[in-house]
């Protein structure tokens, strides 16, 4: 109940400003120019929209089982999605009770409506959280295509984005501090 209680506390506002430093770190620890990935998880992927949107040098916004994506109250990046520059990945679980219908269509209407090149692909079977392998509903199978994916779509933006020193520049914005591209 508390850590629900402290996920609700979480308002665009205080992403905006968390997602602001973070781009601000990573642009302080690389080359002037060099793209940005950022790749959450749960309410991770809040953030990494919230980044995508915020500075052109996310190349790569990708979010698994993400969450309140696309709210229908409120402010929400998937309001801001015209400012994205790069490459959105949204892979949902196949079963997810934090991302149903309603959401998918209200961010995938705002992901069409700003003509942000993207992609919402669902892992049929998994359920939320299924990437981590310490949790009992770990997919390996969902949780290697996520890898697999990821992968790709990152390199498709390094391309797409013309940077070949990308992987300098790695925003995370994270699920309990968790990154990886896969094994």
């Amino acid at each position: 109940d508390r850590l629900m209680a402290l996920f609700g506390s979480i308002d665009q506002a205080k992403i905006d400003a968390d997602a602001a430093a973070m781009i601000a770190l990573a642009a302080a620890h690389s080359e002037p120019g060099v793209p940005f990935a950022a790749v959450g998880y749960c309410m991770g992927g809040r953030y990494v929209l919230t980044a995508a949107c915020a500075s052109e040098r996310v190349r790569l916004a990708a979010a698994f089982h993400a969450s309140n994506l696309a709210p229908a109250e409120g402010d929400s990046a998937h309001h801001r999605l015209a400012a994205a520059k790069g490459r959105i990945y949204i892979g949902v679980a196949g079963n997810d009770p934090t991302y149903d219908a309603e959401e998918h269509g209200r961010l995938a209407r705002a992901l069409r409506a700003a003509d942000t090149d993207h992609v919402i692909e669902t892992y049929h079977g998994s359920a939320h959280g299924w990437v981590f392998p310490d949790i009992p509903i770990y997919d390996p199978a969902a949780a290697a295509m996520c890898a697999v994916d990821t992968g790709r779509v990152f390199r498709r933006s390094i391309v797409l984005g013309g940077a070949a020193a990308a992987g300098a520049g790695i925003l995370a914005a994270l699920h309990f501090g968790n990154i990886g591209f896969g094994d």
